[in-house]
Formats: structure tokens, sequence, C-alpha cells
């Protein structure tokens, strides 16, 4: 199994097999007055029949969030991106940084022996290799070049979408699944 994760404060997680089974896990980062903010997690899954199980948590943070992944994978193959820290906003840099080794790290302590490889790879790396994009383009038209492209690469992905909204984090997510495939298995 193969986990893509894109690891911002609106980010996903696709997990990938090669069955064509694939499970998402999309958060949002929720503020709430007066209380440390939480991450709104939704679960798809995608059975025979379309979208057949869905769970909704409230977490924390990303090691309660790496504990929900844990519980649908063993032997995990890992490919997340890495964080962007820009000379404008470096705080937000840190905070997708900093979520990105949580959910890492949570999954190293809960999967063990079951996590084969960890790869980290930037959006202009995987987005170049796998979609032939520029890596200096806007992120705007990356976005729209991910939610355009991505799907055609498997169709079992257009199911959460449909589901979940077309959020260039879930495609960003399976892009990086697709780039690690690639990266392991060439």
């Amino acid at each position: 199994m193969i986990l893509g994760i894109d690891p911002a404060k609106e980010g996903a997680a696709v997990l990938y097999d090669p069955r064509l089974r694939v499970v998402t896990c999309v958060w949002s980062w929720k503020h709430r007055p007066r209380k440390k903010p939480i991450y709104e997690t939704i679960f798809t899954h995608l059975g025979p029949d379309g979208i057949c199980y869905t769970a909704t948590w409230d977490l924390r943070d990303g090691g309660q969030i790496a504990k929900k992944i844990a519980n649908e994978c063993r032997d995990l193959q890992i490919g997340i991106e890495d964080a962007y820290i820009s000379k404008q906003n470096p705080r937000a840099g840190l905070r997708v940084a900093r979520f990105g080794g949580e959910i890492i790290g949570g999954l190293s302590a809960l999967l063990s022996y079951d996590v084969d490889s960890v790869t980290w790879v930037t959006a202009a790396v995987w987005r170049k290799e796998l979609l032939g994009v520029n890596p200096f383009t806007k992120r705007e038209q990356c976005k729209k070049i991910s939610l355009m492209n991505i799907p055609s690469y498997n169709h079992t992905i257009t199911d959460h979408l449909k589901f979940h909204g077309m959020l260039d984090h879930v495609t960003d997510a399976f892009g990086v699944v697709l780039w690690t495939d690639n990266k392991l298995n060439n």
C-alpha cells in the first residue's frame, strides 16, 4: 500500500493499493474562540457501489489523524509533500512542516515495522515528473492542472472528489502516491 500526504492546514491523505482500493482522508483546520483549534477530518472508502464508508472526527493534531490512518493499513510506503517555506510568510511553511512531522511521527510510532519507506518530495518535483508542469508555474494554475489531470490516472479517485468536492488537496495527495509508486518501482 502507498500513502500520499498533502500536509497543509487544509490537506488530505490518499491510501492506495494495487487492487484499486482508494481510501481518502481530508482534513480542514477549524478555529474555535478561546480554545485550541481542531482538524475536522473526513474519511471515505470506495466500495463496489460507490462511497460505502465515511467517518468524521474532530481531531486535535497530526498524531491523532495518523492514528486513524494507521487503522486502515499495513506494509506501508509513504510519500509526503515537503513544506515550502517562503520568505514572505515563513510561519505558514513551518506550520506545514511541523504538521507533516506529526503525521509521519505518529504513523512511524503506531506502525513501527509496517512502514517500509518514507519519501519526502517537493510539490515542484512531483508535478514536473508526473504532470510535466514547469517548477515556476503559479500555485493557482498548478491546482487547476492537478484537478484536471490526476483523475485520469485512476478513475476511482473521481468518486472521492464527488463526495468531498473538487479539492486539489485530494488530487495532490494522489499525485504524491503516483510519484512515490513510480520512484519505488523504477
